[in-house]
């Protein structure tokens, strides 16, 4: 009986020192995953957001091209010769048919989270079976089963 209580001690302290490093080692794994996950998701945003940005200053530049095309003396004056107006006694108060100003660029951040480990979970896992060894759950020769 003595000496089995010694076997189960020593067993009892190596769980627990396992249990310790098994979540320090896990932790850090976890840790460094994330990180991972975390850049890359970054890198995929900002390529995102660039992306988005030049397609939508694109956008713009050709929206203000076809406005001022729309608003030139010549395409306001053949617009009112369409409409049945003499366009040299409207055209000195000046023309109310231009178009109206062009919107700007408003990109919207594309914000995108990376996956994450549930380190909470993993450890509790730890935990619970290192409690649970450490409560008489430990098999040794010395013990009946």
């Amino acid at each position: 009986m003595i000496a089995s209580t010694f076997l189960v001690l020593p067993a009892l302290a190596i769980v627990g020192i396992a249990t310790a490093v098994a979540s320090l080692v896990g932790g850090l794994a976890i840790s460094r995953s994330n990180r991972k996950a975390q850049k890359e998701q970054n890198k995929a945003d900002r390529e995102f957001t660039e992306y988005m940005y030049n397609m939508e200053r694109q956008d713009a530049q050709k929206d203000w091209e076809r406005q001022n095309a729309y608003n030139s003396p010549e395409e306001q004056m053949n617009r009112l010769r369409q409409a049945g107006l003499n366009p040299n006694l409207v055209y000195g108060k000046g023309a109310d048919n231009t178009a109206m100003a062009i919107r700007s660029v408003n990109h919207q951040k594309f914000n995108q989270e990376a996956p994450k480990s549930d380190s909470n979970a993993i450890m509790h896992a730890i935990d619970s079976a290192g409690s649970q060894l450490s409560n008489g759950a430990v098999f040794s020769p010395f013990t009946s089963v």
